[in-house]
């Protein structure tokens, strides 16, 4: 017991590939004037220790906490202001990670807000449209293959019978008189 204790103990976790992040920079601020930070965070374990980092005036980086809007989504909230500039890391609970979106090297920077955020989210779903299903007359479906093997049995065997009846009909004996023919006779 004891040493299957220290064999499980000693095998490596089930994961150890760090978590996968696609994130899309806003292109427009919220109604309150804020920038919607979205980040799709994708791992076979839990998320732990995910982190938004923004530059504020001084230099200094600071730290958000985003949180999840929707399985697999984080958001972070931050106000829309030209120029701010931010990256995102986040490990999972085997500690796989850091895994980086941006860096303070080269952190995403933003353009001043264009427009107003839509309602729709990266994470709703799709609607779905549901087509009318074409009704095609009876002359365009084709026949059931029921239909078509029995009809091309019934021309088979019709055939057969057909062929059987004039073979084995009864004909009339046509008679034929033979005149020997010589050299010396000719008619």
């Amino acid at each position: 017991m004891v040493i299957l204790a220290a064999i499980l103990w000693a095998a490596p976790a089930a994961d150890v590939n760090p978590p996968r992040v696609s994130h899309e920079p806003p292109k427009a601020a919220d109604s309150q004037g804020n920038w919607r930070l979205w980040f799709e965070v994708r791992d076979e374990s839990k998320i732990f220790g995910a982190a938004l980092y923004f530059a504020t005036d001084q230099g200094a980086w600071q730290t958000i906490e985003p949180g999840q809007v929707a399985p697999g989504w984080l958001e972070a909230v931050v106000p829309a202001t030209a120029g701010l500039r931010y990256f995102f890391e986040v490990f999972d609970e085997h500690g796989n990670g850091p895994t980086r979106v941006g860096s303070s090297e080269v952190p995403f920077v933003l353009q001043a807000p264009a427009g107003e955020l839509s309602a729709v989210r990266p994470w709703d779903a799709p609607k779905v449209i549901v087509a009318e299903p074409v009704i095609r007359p009876w002359w365009l479906k084709r026949p059931p293959a029921k239909l078509i093997y029995a009809a091309l049995g019934t021309v088979a065997l019709s055939g057969v019978i057909y062929g059987s009846y004039t073979l084995l009909r009864d004909r009339p004996v046509s008679k034929v008189t033979l005149i020997p023919v010589g050299k010396d006779n000719q008619p």
